[in-house]
């Protein structure tokens, strides 16, 4: 019984420690390296406001309108959570996509997406018919804009 016992606890603790992942602590790209996301009106209640996050984790958020957060704040970002995103740029060459997304079509929110990186920097202006690739990278912008944790930089 007790060498069964033995075994089933040294399986368990195999699996748990096969199951951890090591997360970077440390920032790996270039701290002049920048992403910005501008999102814009609608016709509706859409968000307003401008986010941007440098290769260093230092973010900040400007709400305008139709946002929780309605004026200047600011965040630290993990190593993890900044390479992470960064690498999704690279790993996307940004840099092919086209300058802008747009038809003759009213009432979409449209979004700027900016990345600065080892000298480049480009801006796309998304409206309509973006490319997948682009669309996840907006979205992943987005998911760290929309974190707990942001501390006003100035009164309300």
């Amino acid at each position: 019984m007790k060498n069964a016992l033995l075994i089933l606890t040294l399986a368990f603790g195999i699996v748990a420690c096969n199951g951890t992942k090591k997360l970077s602590t440390e920032y790996m790209y270039p701290a002049e390296s920048q992403i910005s996301l501008r999102k814009g009106p609608c016709f509706g209640q859409c968000p307003v406001f401008e986010f941007s996050i440098d290769a260093t984790g230092a973010a900040t958020y400007n709400g305008k309108k139709f946002t929780d957060r309605s004026v200047m704040h600011a965040k630290q970002f993990n190593a993890a959570e900044t390479n992470s995103i960064f690498k999704q740029f690279e790993s996307a060459d940004f840099f092919s996509f086209e300058d802008e997304y747009i038809a003759n079509v009213s009432d979409l929110p449209g979004a700027w997406i900016t990345f600065k990186h080892k000298g480049q920097e480009k801006e796309i202006y998304c409206y309509f018919k973006i490319p997948q690739e682009l669309v996840d990278l907006i979205a992943s912008a987005d998911a760290l804009a929309a974190t707990e944790g942001w501390k006003a930089t100035e009164t309300e």
